[in-house]
């Protein structure tokens, strides 16, 4: 029976990472440390590089619409109201605060009847309604 049995295997030593022998582990620890952080702020600044194009792209979105809504509040003093209020709407919106604003249908068919009469354009006007919407 003893000739079925066979001989264990040879242990080795295999390493993770190939940056040269690994005789302080403390060395190894702080290494891992360092490569962490570096890590970790890379993905940080990517994250911040992020969120700062989302800003501009949120600040141009509506340019035009705000343009054409402050000319308006200078000649209409009856849609002055409605206009303030949508602009400070898209101010919540450009600054990151709300992402879709919830309106009572009243405001909401006021504000567009407004907006479909001045000159915007379609995609502007489809943008205004993405982010403003009826309860």
């Amino acid at each position: 029976m003893e000739e079925t049995i066979r001989a264990p295997d040879s242990s080795y030593y295999d390493r993770l990472v190939d940056s040269g022998p690994v005789d302080d582990y403390e060395s190894a620890i702080q290494q891992s440390i360092m490569d962490y952080e570096s890590h970790q702020i890379r993905i940080e600044q990517e994250l911040y590089e992020l969120y700062e194009k989302e800003k501009i792209e949120r600040k141009n979105k509506f340019t035009n619409v705000k343009r054409v809504c402050n000319r308006l509040i200078a000649i209409s003093p009856t849609d002055k109201p409605t206009l303030e209020l949508f602009l400070s709407l898209i101010e919540l919106y450009e600054n990151g605060e709300m992402n879709i604003i919830d309106v009572d249908a009243e405001f909401y068919d006021k504000l567009f009847a407004i907006l479909e009469k001045l000159r915007i354009s379609k995609d502007d006007l489809e943008n205004c309604k993405k982010i403003i919407q009826t309860r």
